[in-house]
Formats: structure tokens, sequence, C-alpha cells
């Protein structure tokens, strides 16, 4: 890999620049295929900064594809106004391409 015009082994990229390289050609893969990409909390390791560009990133993609994320963390994803707030379930924004779910309030155990 060459960064900065000097070659550098792979190993030394950070666990976070390595998760936000495999969501970018996750991204990228699934625009080209016309396909739904599941991440799965994806982006925990990565800087309140990389985070603000992803979420604008993930929202403009979702009017091209699918994009499906299961996270604990949904303020790293959502804005506050995409959040299902009041006890709802689920809310839809951005002209209904932007639904989250709240699945502690769907799922109900017996």
């Amino acid at each position: 890999m060459r960064i900065a015009g000097t070659i550098r082994r792979a190993k030394r990229i950070s666990v976070g620049t390595r998760e936000q390289l495999s969501t970018l050609y996750r991204l990228c893969l699934a625009e080209y295929l016309g396909t739904t990409v599941v991440l799965d909390d994806q982006l925990v390791q990565s800087d309140v900064v990389r985070m603000d560009w992803f979420r604008a990133l993930l929202e403009e993609k979702a009017r091209a594809f699918q994009i499906i994320v299961f996270t604990c963390r949904p303020a790293d994803y959502l804005s506050a106004s995409a959040m299902p707030s009041g006890g709802k379930v689920v809310h839809d924004t951005d002209d209904r391409f932007i639904r989250a779910t709240a699945l502690d309030r769907a799922i109900q155990r017996r």
C-alpha cells in the first residue's frame, strides 16, 4: 500500500481505517450490483468527524440502493430527527428513503 508516496504494510492501518475501507468497498459493490448491503455496526471504531461524513454518504446512497444497518449506537448513523421517539417503533425521514426501527420496542419477548 502506498501512503503519501511511501510504501507501507497494510497491517499498519488502524482497525477503524480498515473498517471504513471495507464499508466503502461494500457500498461501491452494492451500488454497482444494484443490491442491498447489510452493515452490522461496521463503523464502531470511527471518530466523530468520519462518522459525520459516513452518515451523509449513507443518506445519499440510500436513494440509490437499500442499506440495512444493525447497531446499538443509532446516533452514529442517524441524525436526532431521524430516530424513533415517543414510544414509536418506526420513523421515516428523507422522503421515506430512511427508515429507523427501534428493535428493542418492536420485538416482544414471551
